[in-house]
């Protein structure tokens, strides 16, 4: 576990985030989350920097998980990124490993558990190129310091690269090289030596770079006629070179000409590539250990039991080993646990006999290989499997996977309880075998839809008297298979409230319109009333003043005439233009584009805008129709007049789709259409606009940016609703 793990977390989804958090708080008791959930604190969070992970979503309302990772990898490029998203696709998979991505994990139910896996791999991973830039950056710094010791060396010193080739020669010991250096320069030890020891030495030189580490050979080369032995260290230098420092040892080696026992014991424990290394002999007491675990000094061992250093039940049991290898001269290998230090560890133990120069067995020899975290890790899948089915189980929906023959891998309780069989009745078999046949051909069908698409694919099926949403997408398995995963909802309720919420919506449409008819009713009827009541009586008004003004002299009461004359006249314009707003008559008599002209001529009078209009009718709209589509425009240019101090409006007419379109288009203020629509209702008329032309079957939509104008369009059928 890491202390301390800061994590950041980029998701609009607030429960998505707090998912990610809490399956990482798992795993990592002591995590900070630093969530992010638009482009503000995204920024922000960059700046301030801070964090070890980053986690993040693909699909964001403000970006995207492709551009949040490159963002995050140009500033912070050894932070660790993992993408968690339930909206990715394996081709936005590819590209974004392929990019550099640490890690993908799905939202699903199935995958969500593998985060704080993948959380600790990433993090891990990322230590350890930490800690080999660090080393390679080390190593850079020390090659000048490394150039100038070569001068002071009586040792034979080289660099060559990964294939092999002389790159280098110091000029320390000539009598050493195999070669003149101007015969070896530029070669590689294929072109210089025989085969099997060139591969030998290769071996050695991809070893020690792999490895990052210094590898150390001993051999034999003819020079000056003679056989001459040489202790090599082989250490990287940068990334695809090594540096070769060879020593003669060649008076060591005949001096150890008596000491082939102990080369045996070497080359077995080499052969075996310990951890730990050691011999017993045939009392099993200690005679030789090499790199013993931490804690135990191999000097403390020698001579000493494993009764006498572990807990008396993990000595017998490796005694046990031990002895039937002893017995019967043949090897063995075998997994054992054993408490060290109050701490339980697991090793890898191979124990072989360790044979004299005679071939009688003189006790064991042992590699110990530790393999506690593995273990460990073994135990933390079981966990997580464990939990998974928990979570799985504890589900209300029915969750499923399938393999690539689409028999059932895995069902959870539900979806158990749905096919009415136990689990392990229902695991191996295929739809065909649990269902009735036209059930199990829809859920076929939906199976293959998925795999085809290579995404999600949403069904909605029928079964037993109830309605299920179900979800499938393809998953990848072993051997690169591809199965099947999903889960089934029962949204019966669901789509008994859809269907009361249409029919309650249909009803609420149905007594707008008769609102709308009655209101356009009654405003014809006040046209009327206004038009043959009152224009008339102020026309007959206006006539008897002319008349009275005709038997007049007084140029007083002339004057007061004069003024009650256009007092009259301004009256009976305003009062045709009521009439004109409530109810044109131009609509009814002469159409929609008439009525519209008139409109815009007066409002060019009075707001000095111009204004012109298209007809590209070749029919008239009816008169539910003609009404709607006047309203809608009426509404439109109202807007204009008051709002977008524009200069010039240009209306198009169009029929349309079985029905007809307008487009009414200005060159004014322009504002921004989302501010607009989350003002209180009936801002700029917007929602009125729009609400009227559903009603009526149709749409109504609107562009517009600050500075630039505003368009609006809108659509209605030629049968209005």
């Amino acid at each position: 576990m890491t202390d301390g793990l800061r994590v950041l977390i980029v998701d609009d989804n607030p429960d998505d985030r707090t998912l990610a958090a809490r399956e990482l708080a798992g795993e990592f008791p002591d995590i900070r989350t630093i969530e992010v959930a638009d482009a503000a604190a995204f920024e922000t969070a960059l700046e301030h920097g801070g964090f070890d992970l980053v986690i993040t979503e693909f699909r964001l309302a403000w970006s995207d998980g492709l551009s949040v990772f490159r963002e995050v990898r140009y500033r912070y490029p050894e932070i660790p990124i993992i993408m968690f998203t339930g909206a990715g696709s394996e081709e936005i998979a590819v590209e974004a490993m392929r990019a550099g991505l640490d890690d993908y994990v799905l939202k699903s139910p199935e995958h969500v558990a593998r985060l704080p896996l993948a959380a600790g791999a990433v993090l891990e991973r990322a230590r350890e190129r930490q800690a080999r830039r660090r080393a390679e950056e080390s190593l850079r710094s020390s090659e000048a310091h490394l150039r100038a010791l070569f001068a002071s060396m009586s040792d034979a010193i080289f660099v060559l690269d990964r294939d092999g080739r002389y790159l280098e020669i110091a000029p320390t010991s000539p009598e050493l090289l195999y070669r003149p250096a101007d015969e070896v320069l530029g070669k590689t030890v294929h072109e210089l030596f025989p085969s099997e020891q060139a591969d030998h030495f290769l071996e050695a030189i991809r070893r020690a770079l792999d490895t990052r580490s210094t590898v150390a050979i001993e051999y034999m080369l003819p020079i000056r006629d003679m056989d001459m032995w040489f202790a090599a260290s082989i250490s990287p230098m940068l990334e695809d070179s090594v540096v070769w420092v060879a020593r003669d040892i060649t008076e060591r080696k005949c001096a150890e000409a008596a000491l082939r026992e102990s080369e045996e014991r070497f080359r077995v424990a080499l052969g075996n590539s310990p951890v730990v290394v050691f011999n017993q002999d045939k009392e099993l007491r200690y005679t030789w250990v090499y790199n013993p675990h931490p804690g135990f000094v191999a000097e403390t061992a020698l001579g000493k039991t494993d009764a006498e250093l572990l807990p008396a039940e993990d000595a017998a049991r490796l005694a046990e080993i031990k002895r039937r290898v002893l017995d019967t001269g043949v090897a063995a290998r075998e997994e054992v646990r054993t408490i060290i230090g109050g701490q339980a560890f697991f090793y890898d133990l191979t124990v072989e006999p360790l044979r004299d120069v005679t071939g009688n067995i003189i006790g064991v020899t042992c590699a110990s290989a530790d393999i506690t975290e593995r273990k460990q890790a073994e135990e933390a899948v079981r966990q997580s499997r464990r939990q998974y089915e928990t979570f799985i189980n504890a589900c209300d929906d029915m969750a499923f996977l399938k393999d690539d023959q689409l028999r059932y891998l895995v069902v959870n309780t539900a979806n158990a309880e749905f096919l009415g069989r136990p689990k392990e009745d229902i695991v191996g078999r295929t739809d065909q075998e649990l269902m009735p046949p036209q059930a199990a051909e829809a859920c076929r069908r939906s199976d293959l839809l998925a795999l085809a698409q290579q995404g999600v694919v949403v069904t909605e099926e029928q079964a037993g008297g109830r309605a299920y949403e179900l979800h499938k997408f393809p998953v990848l398995l072993e051997g690169s298979r591809l199965g099947v995963g999903g889960w089934a909802r029962d949204i019966t309720e669901r789509k008994q409230m859809e269907e009361a919420l249409r029919r309650s919506d249909e009803r609420i449409r149905e007594l707008l319109g008769h609102r709308v008819r009655a209101q356009e009713e009654e405003r014809a009827r006040m046209a009327a009333d206004i038009h043959d009541d009152s224009i008339q009586v102020m026309s007959a008004v206006a006539l008897r003043l002319e008349t009275l003004r005709r038997r007049l002299s007084d140029p007083e009461a002339l004057e007061t005439v004069r003024r009650l004359e256009e007092t009259v006249t301004s009256a009976i314009s305003r009062l045709r233009h009521l009439m004109f707003e409530l109810r044109p008559r131009v609509l009814d008599e002469e159409g929609l584009a008439p009525a519209l002209r008139v409109y815009l001529d007066d409002l060019s009078k009075q707001a000095q805008i111009e204004c012109t209009l298209a007809n590209r009718l070749d029919v008239e709209p009816p008169p539910a129709a003609r009404t709607a589509l006047y309203r809608i425009a009426q509404e439109a240019l109202v807007n204009i007049r008051k709002h977008a101090d524009a200069k010039r409006v240009d209306v198009v007419l169009e029929p349309r789709d079985a029905g007809y379109a307008v487009r009414i288009a200005d060159d004014g203020d322009g504002f921004d259409v989302g501010t607009a629509e989350r003002e209180p209702p009936g801002h700029l008329g917007l929602a009125a606009m729009r609400e009227r032309a559903e009603m009526a079957g149709g749409w109504w939509r609107i562009e517009s940016t600050p500075g630039s104008g505003t368009t609006v369009e809108f659509w209605v059928p030629a049968e209005v609703n």
